[in-house]
């Protein structure tokens, strides 16, 4: 058999890797305004929620952004480690364990055996998808390597017009006009998810390697001037359309074409800096931690008494719980990978295991 060989991909780069850093944090904003977890929406008002509105903008587009980094770092490789895949539901399963008994401890919730095995499931939405995508990634490497410049971009052209723009323009109609039209979807037969599917991960992912293989750089003034219209935009239409029809809103869809055209601003202007830091890639490597578990924090943060407080107070509240968040997470994934990860090393060393793409016969 004609084992095609898999070209080792791009070295991390920092400047990447700082966008990872910020845009994970940039998900516990998201979550700091959302009613069910920190609440700062329900409790802004004036300003106060004109700022959380920006930040909602701007770091909307921060699931889209993590797909199309690893569709530029899997250019070009065409095997990946299932074990890689194991170790993160394992991950996802003991912090939700380990949450759960904390809870228990704190008198927040009681678990009986049952409730606390279902708990413990891995199920994450964005965890699930991204595993589907990376299990995928090596085929779609592959194929990408194998056809034409103008073929690739024929091929994304058509994908981003039936996986973003058309449901785009439903959602409008639906959202806005109180339309009723199921027949102009093409991801699903009543919607797309709101982005959550497994077909805008990948073509996220899809993204990535074009940039990566054909992508070139841009004036740094004219990516950052598109970059703040894009997203001052959305913080616009959301300020001006939310009154009337409410958190339905699908602005904050993530195949929304301008999430998506934000999310690729968002690299285009991070890429325009390459630099390599050691610490910074380091840190970066502690971002799933931190999203698996900032939720846990904002029993903790009295959120109510900082938005409806000093803008300033507000955003310093903000920033300084993110910014604690991190370096904690940072420890426990730490502590992790001197015990679970490394058995799940030796496990790895003894029974390997590979998924690759490979060439047809000749």
């Amino acid at each position: 058999m004609n084992h095609t060989q898999s070209q080792p991909g791009p070295a991390r780069e920092s400047n990447i890797e700082l966008m990872r850093i910020i845009f994970t944090i940039g998900v516990y904003v998201l979550h700091y305004n959302i009613g069910t977890l920190g609440g700062g929406m329900d409790y802004a008002q004036g300003f106060n929620r004109v700022l959380l509105y920006g930040l909602e903008a701007f770091f909307i587009c921060a699931v889209d952004l993590f797909m199309l980094i690893s569709g530029y770092y899997m250019a070009g490789r065409y095997r990946v480690n299932p074990w890689k895949y194991v170790r993160l539901l394992l991950m996802v399963a003991v912090f939700k364990a380990l949450t759960c008994v904390l809870d228990q401890t704190l008198g927040l919730a009681q678990y009986s055996a049952g409730s606390f095995l279902k708990a413990i499931v891995p199920a994450d939405v964005f965890i699930n998808l991204y595993i589907a995508t990376g299990l995928l990634a090596p085929f779609i490497c592959y194929l990408a390597d194998r056809i034409s410049q103008r073929s690739f971009t024929i091929l994304l052209a058509v994908c981003i017009v039936l996986i973003h723009v058309i449901p785009t323009v439903g959602h409008i109609l639906t959202d806005v006009f109180q339309m009723e039209l199921p027949l102009i979807y093409t991801v699903t037969m009543d919607g797309s998810a709101s982005g959550y599917s497994l077909v805008n991960y990948v073509l996220m992912f899809v993204i990535g390697l074009w940039l990566r293989k054909y992508g070139r750089t841009y004036a740094g003034g004219l990516v950052l001037t598109a970059w703040l219209v894009n997203n001052l935009l959305i913080a616009w239409i959301a300020l001006a359309l939310k009154p009337a029809v409410g958190w339905g809103l699908a602005l904050w869809s993530y195949d929304h074409v301008l999430v998506v055209n934000s999310a690729i601003l968002t690299f285009l202007l991070f890429k325009q800096y390459t630099f390599y830091s050691r610490v910074i890639n380091r840190l970066a490597r502690s971002s799933l931690v931190m999203y698996l578990l900032h939720k846990e924090f904002f029993q903790f943060m009295n959120v109510q008494a900082y938005v409806t407080g000093h803008p300033v107070r507000m955003l310093v509240h903000i920033a300084g719980w993110g910014i604690l968040i991190y370096g904690v997470c940072w420890i426990i994934h730490l502590l992790y990978q001197m015990s679970i990860g490394r058995m799940m090393k030796r496990l790895e060393e003894r029974w390997p295991l590979s998924l690759q793409c490979e060439a047809a016969e000749e």
